[in-house]
C-alpha cells in the first residue's frame, strides 16, 4: 500500500465531510474515486466501513470489518467496528465476544471496556455494565482521557438502562 495521493487525499476529506453531514450516499460516491490499489488504505478503509455503516448495510460493513480486523489486528478500530457491525448484522452477544477477546489486546485502550459497557447496559446486564464502565473510566483517567469518556457517557442512550439503575439503586 502506498500513501494517498494529494488527489485522493482531498476525496477522502470531502468523504469525511458527507459523513459528518449525515449524507453517507455522498460519501460513497467519493470514496468510489478512490483507485482500486488504495482502498486497503488504513484511513480509506476506515472510511468506507464508517460509510456502509452509516448506510445500514450491515452485512457490508460486517465484511469489510472482519477483513479489516484481521489484516490490522493491532489497531483497536478495527475490532470496534468489527464488534459495533456485528452487533448490527448479527447479535449484541456476539459483538460482546468480539470485544472480550479485543480487551485482552488493547487493555489499556478505554473505548473496548467503554463498549463492552454499552453492550452490558443494552442486554441489561447492570453490574457487569458498571464495572465495565468503571474499567473504562479508570483507563481514561491513567491516560488523560476523562473528559472524553464522560462527555460521550452522558450522551450514550446505550447506556440509559444502566444511568436508571444508578439513578434508583439503593
Amino acid at each position: 500500500m502506498s500513501t494517498l495521493t494529494l488527489e485522493e487525499k482531498w476525496t477522502v476529506r470531502a468523504a469525511e465531510g458527507w459523513l459528518m453531514l449525515k449524507a453517507p450516499c455522498e460519501a460513497e460516491r467519493e470514496l468510489q474515486r478512490i483507485s482500486p490499489g488504495q482502498l486497503e488504505h488504513p484511513e480509506v478503509i476506515h472510511l468506507y466501513w464508517g460509510t456502509l455503516f452509516a448506510l445500514k448495510r450491515w452485512a457490508e460493513a460486517t465484511s469489510l470489518a472482519r477483513a479489516w480486523s484481521e489484516r490490522e489486528p493491532d489497531t483497536v478500530e478495527s475490532w470496534i467496528a468489527l464488534a459495533n457491525s456485528i452487533r448490527k448484522y448479527e447479535s449484541i452477544g456476539h459483538a460482546k465476544r468480539i470485544l472480550l477477546k479485543a480487551m485482552g489486546r488493547f487493555p489499556h485502550c478505554w473505548i473496548v471496556p467503554y463498549n463492552l459497557a454499552c453492550y452490558c447496559s443494552q442486554r441489561t446486564e447492570l453490574d457487569e455494565a458498571e464495572m465495565w464502565l468503571a474499567t473504562a473510566i479508570g483507563i481514561a483517567i491513567a491516560t488523560g482521557k476523562k473528559k472524553e469518556v464522560a462527555q460521550e457517557a452522558v450522551q450514550d442512550e446505550d447506556l440509559a438502562p444502566l444511568w436508571q439503575a444508578l439513578i434508583h439503586k439503593d
